[in-house]
């Protein structure tokens, strides 16, 4: 696929959501971000590519408060920001179940490679959002239905 082609699919694909943003979506986004606040303090801390690596784009690990509060290590919102030097859109990545995040990675380097801004959102019990103790998702997806419907609930909110 052509850098043009997959451009004309991600613009079809943002066209009405971009249609009432602001001139500059991605910079509302980053100034929206509080800086410094909550336990872990600054919310962006940018992440070195592997030497011999060169990426022509920033990525950063970001930490947030979750609007919906559980008092559990599910509310701090968990993500992994790449921004190519002039993104011309953003599309947030949502993790696989299970996932060891590898091809959710891969596919962020792709789309900042071809000039969009990508976001891996960790969801609620994920990776670093996971209960000590407890294996990441393991209380994504459970036979306990009121938990599941509580997650959901904070995914929602979370994105």
């Amino acid at each position: 696929m052509t850098k043009a082609t997959f451009q004309f699919l991600v613009g079809l694909l943002l066209a009405g959501c971009l249609a009432t943003a602001p001139a500059d979506p991605i910079a509302a986004w980053v100034a929206s971000i509080p800086r410094g606040t909550g336990p872990s303090g600054d919310a962006w801390t940018p992440v070195e590519a592997p030497p011999g690596t060169p990426t022509p784009y920033e990525r950063f690990s970001i930490r947030m408060d979750s609007p919906v509060r559980r008092a559990d290590a599910s509310d701090r919102i968990a993500g992994e920001f790449f921004r190519p030097a002039s993104p011309w859109g953003a599309i947030v990545v949502l993790p696989g179940y299970r996932s060891g995040f590898s091809v959710e990675r891969s596919l962020c380097d792709r789309i900042a490679r071809e000039g969009l801004a990508a976001f891996l959102l960790h969801l609620p019990y994920q990776q670093s959002r996971a209960e000590p103790g407890v294996e990441t998702d393991e209380w994504t997806i459970s036979s306990d239905l009121e938990r599941n419907g509580r997650v959901l609930h904070q995914a929602l909110a979370d994105i």
